[in-house]
């Protein structure tokens, strides 16, 4: 999720704004020392509010994960069918 460079001109949840409405689920640990989960609380925040001027309000998806930075395949795949779900992918 990182382009060298790019934080002089975005951060992450004005990149939100490429996406939105469609589905976004961020993945995040609530351990993780290098992006901590309080900045990602917040930036998700914002990212409620695009969507929500997007039309998408429940297209995005905040999931914490118990770990540091480490993928949580169970909380992950969960996640992924669930929205894949709504859009008939089964």
């Amino acid at each position: 999720n990182y382009v060298p460079g790019i934080c002089e001109w975005f951060e992450m949840e004005d990149l939100s704004c490429m996406i939105a409405p469609r589905a976004l689920t961020i993945l995040a640990g609530t351990l993780d020392p290098i992006f901590p989960y309080s900045g990602v609380e917040e930036s998700f925040e914002t990212i409620k509010e695009i969507y929500a001027a997007a039309g998408g309000a429940n297209n995005c998806g905040l999931v914490g994960t118990p770990k540091d930075h480490y993928w949580c395949h169970d909380l992950a795949w969960e996640r992924i069918v669930q929205d894949t779900g709504k859009l008939g992918w089964r």
